[in-house]
């Protein structure tokens, strides 16, 4: 079952895997709980936290925090992996008050130089983490969390989970795409249903994964769509290969997006139902300050593609 809508106080030990997609405004910041039986002798359905991508900082007024304390989080408590898919600054720009304010078990970052404030300020938080026993991989493969692209991770038994792609060179790309050519994509399968968590990767990564990967291992339930939803990101030959059944948009009042043409795409194309962050910002003329909090997206799934349902509240 896969359940979409509005949700918080979710409760945290069962065979479910939950997904939030936090509402920060403009920006991508993702939570993931995986299955949990209770159980922390074992090594299957061991309930891990993972965060992709913070946000802005400039923006986002600590919603990633305020929201994972809403959850049950505290202060001190364990994420254990925070994934960086990029060092832009609506992606890394709410991480360090993550680092303050929770223990971060595990940093994962492409490794390339982004002498940006936003950027100097993760890293710095991420690295006086790793002084306190934490790990920090910077680079993925280089540093040994896999040993190519594609590789799986070890978030537990019951879950797939590879990354696909990222670039240390983001000088590959061109123009607004150098530094959202290094994107980490990460793709989570746990039973039938799938999630394709695509960063800001443009087309020209989406290109690259359709020739080094077969279309079953792209075809996903669930795409967090590429670069909030602009023309940059999701042709429609990869669209139509993923062929999501929920395309999720993260964006907030900044840069004109998502672009309706790419909203369009996913819905005629891929058959999508999009679901977007900034839902009712722009009706209900809020800026770039007051965007955010309002619109989280979670997802539910026991891992059976049958008996769907959606729901808002």
């Amino acid at each position: 079952m896969v359940v979409l809508g509005l949700l918080a106080g979710l409760a945290w030990a069962d065979d479910s895997l939950r997904v939030h997609f936090i509402d920060v405004g403009h920006g991508d910041c993702i939570f993931i709980q995986t299955p949990d039986d209770g159980n922390p002798r074992n090594k299957s359905k061991q309930g891990l936290r993972i965060l992709i991508d913070g946000g802005e900082s400039r923006y986002n007024r600590s919603w990633p925090v305020r929201y994972l304390k809403q959850l049950g989080l505290k202060r001190g408590d364990r994420i254990d992996y925070v994934v960086a898919t990029h060092l832009d600054a609506d992606h890394v720009g709410g991480l360090p008050m993550i680092y303050d304010t929770f223990h971060v078990l595990n940093t994962v970052e492409p490794g390339y130089d982004h002498p940006t404030r936003p950027a100097r300020s993760f890293r710095a938080a991420a690295c006086r983490e790793s002084l306190e026993g934490t790990i920090y991989w910077r680079d993925p493969v280089k540093s040994g969390l896999i040993s190519r692209p594609g590789g799986k991770l070890n978030l537990g038994s019951e879950l797939d989970a590879r990354l696909l792609f990222y670039s240390a060179n983001p000088g590959r790309g061109e123009g607004d795409t150098r530094t959202n050519f290094s994107s980490i994509v990460l793709r989570i399968r746990y039973n039938a249903v799938s999630f394709l968590f695509m960063g800001d990767a443009p087309k020209a990564v989406e290109e690259s994964l359709l020739a080094l990967y077969p279309d079953s291992l792209l075809a996903s339930t669930v795409l967090k769509v590429g670069h909030h939803g602009s023309a940059s990101a999701s042709s429609k030959r990869f669209v139509r290969t993923v062929a999501p059944r929920y395309a999720v948009i993260c964006a907030g009042l900044r840069h004109r997006l998502p672009r309706a043409a790419t909203v369009a795409l996913l819905r005629d194309t891929g058959g999508a139902e999009v679901w977007r962050t900034d839902d009712r910002d722009a009706e209900e003329q809020k800026n770039a300050l007051t965007a955010a909090g309002d619109d989280n997206i979670v997802i539910t799934t026991s891992g059976k593609g049958n008996g769907t349902r959606v729901r808002w509240k």
